[in-house]
């Protein structure tokens, strides 16, 4: 089926016919950088043989393992005067650069790579956002935080260094320096919900979770988030919803804007963020992968190599009315239901508050 390579960072898969000595068809490449909140997951875990076998022999994989936990995302004055910061993202730019230097070798084009992660892999993929900027701009500031992280609920996580990350991210994307050619963005809707203890239903109050989630957060920036999401369930639905909006769905719309004037699409997955009750289907699947790889190959997910359930893709647009995304979701009788969604207006509001306080948060 194919032939890998790999080293301690970065395995390559080929389709088995690829001439590497003949002139043959050059292949776009697809770069895998795993989940797993840049504490746990491997490189392991994910075939390449499958987006290979999926594309049609059309593409060549490659999935980069990067330190992880307190060998990949250790901060501090300490480490930054005696080490790096961020080593799990400079093991990426590295990979990334191989690619580059040595792609040509495969027989393939440098310039036709796409880098896709999921989760962790997702937020990583943003930060190789200036991956060819060559006039880095220098920002650090040792007395603000102590290069805090990214987020202040998780431990291990890049952090603002001077150096590959020169500034909180939700700035960079308000500048619009990014580096892409296109974009194709997924967000699950029920994000939040594998990170709220479903226990605290009846308890949970929505002000005293937004101070344990974001301390830094003023009280009263802390009364307008209250009052954004009250109104929208019970608690406990508020404060998932505020858990999985903030860190996960809208940073995706902070992207979106950035990527105005070039080819950008968005797409929402509704289904059940942990899994329960599971759901299986043939269609579905391939309806998803194959929109994925149509993107990696001609950057337009409509463009798939067989027929799918999947509707045209409307390239997404910050311009009234044409917020469009592309929503997979089932029906309550368990039919399938993939089509174009309007992005409510409300969320889109409710993004504008948490870009707005990204400095105060730590995105």
């Amino acid at each position: 089926m194919s032939h890998c390579g790999s080293s301690s960072s970065l395995s390559v898969h080929t389709p088995g016919e690829l001439d590497f000595h003949g002139p043959g068809k050059s292949l776009p490449v697809v770069v895998w950088i795993h989940g797993g909140g840049y504490f746990l997951g491997s490189a392991s875990s994910f075939d390449g043989n499958n987006l290979i076998r999926e594309s049609g022999n059309g593409i060549v994989a490659m999935i980069i393992q990067y330190r992880l936990g307190l060998f990949g995302f250790l901060a501090g004055e300490t480490v930054k005067a005696n080490g790096r910061l961020n080593a799990g993202l400079l093991d990426q730019q590295f990979a990334l650069q191989w690619v580059q230097e040595h792609i040509a070798k495969f027989g393939d084009d440098p310039s036709g790579v796409t880098i896709w992660g999921e989760s962790a892999g997702a937020g990583s993929v943003l930060q190789q956002y200036a991956f060819n900027d060559v006039v880095p701009e220098f920002l650090y500031d040792s007395a603000v935080s102590s290069t805090k992280g990214l987020f202040d609920i998780l431990v291990f996580v890049p952090v603002v260094d001077g150096d590959f990350i020169k500034q909180r991210p939700v700035l960079t994307l308000i500048e619009r320096k990014v580096n892409g050619e296109a974009l194709l963005s997924v967000t699950n809707a029920n994000k939040g919900t594998l990170f709220v203890n479903a226990s605290t239903a009846s308890t949970v109050q929505v002000p005293e979770y937004l101070m344990q989630l974001y301390s830094s957060l003023s009280v009263q920036n802390r009364h307008v988030a209250v009052a954004k999401y009250s109104g929208l369930g019970a608690p406990i639905d508020q404060v998932t919803l505020i858990m999985g909006e903030s860190i996960f769905v809208c940073p995706t719309y902070f992207l979106l804007r950035a990527f105005r004037g070039k080819r950008a699409f968005k797409a929402s997955w509704n289904m059940n963020a942990n899994g329960v009750p599971s759901f299986s289907n043939a269609d579905f699947d391939k309806a998803f992968a194959d929109s994925f790889l149509a993107f990696a190959v001609s950057l337009d997910p409509t463009r798939t190599f067989e027929p799918t359930i999947t509707p045209d893709w409307i390239p997404f647009s910050f311009q009234q009315g044409q917020q469009v995304e592309m929503r997979f979701n089932r029906t309550e009788s368990g039919d399938l239901a993939v089509s174009p969604l309007t992005t409510p207006a409300d969320l889109l509001d409710r993004c504008s508050f948490w870009e707005s306080v990204g400095p105060e948060i730590g995105q």
